[in-house]
């Protein structure tokens, strides 16, 4: 199977929410099949049957022609465009992440209190299954990490 037959079935699969903050692979890909394969003197080769990417723009190569230096920008800025995207996702993934740990953190704290101060329990037992649903959250967030 393909990659990108694979990748869509793992994001439906697992997380069909973040389907829009993975790679825009299947339009990238497209872009990238479409476009003409140029020789080291700008000559487009008609062959398409190469698995050889495009010459990246260095001191190897020259500049691509003027009719296809259009297409590098847009892919530029579309790659440029899914780093953004990607870079948000972790930064507000990782905010709500220190959140949660900051909560389960002070139910630690509240749940000690009430425990050693006021002895509030009602039993051991009561102190007990607070501290597995503690503990359980924590299960949760590493699993939803680890996604």
């Amino acid at each position: 199977m393909k990659f990108g037959k694979e990748l869509g079935i793992h994001l439906e699969q697992t997380l069909p929410e973040w389907r829009d903050k993975y790679l825009s692979y299947k339009l990238l890909k497209s872009f990238l099949k479409h476009i003409p394969n140029i020789n080291n003197n700008n000559i487009i080769i008609a062959d398409h049957h190469h698995h050889h990417p495009p010459p990246a723009v260095d001191q190897n190569f020259p500049p691509l022609p003027p009719h296809l230096a259009h297409l590098q920008d847009w892919f530029v800025r579309v790659l440029e465009e899914e780093i953004d995207k990607f870079n948000d996702f972790y930064v507000d993934k990782e905010e709500e992440f220190v959140i949660r740990f900051k909560e389960l953190k002070e139910r630690i704290e509240r749940v000690k209190e009430k425990s050693w101060k006021d002895g509030n329990f009602s039993s051991e037992s009561e102190f007990s299954d607070e501290m597995m649903a503690i503990r359980k959250d924590f299960v949760t967030i590493h699993g939803e990490m680890g996604l």
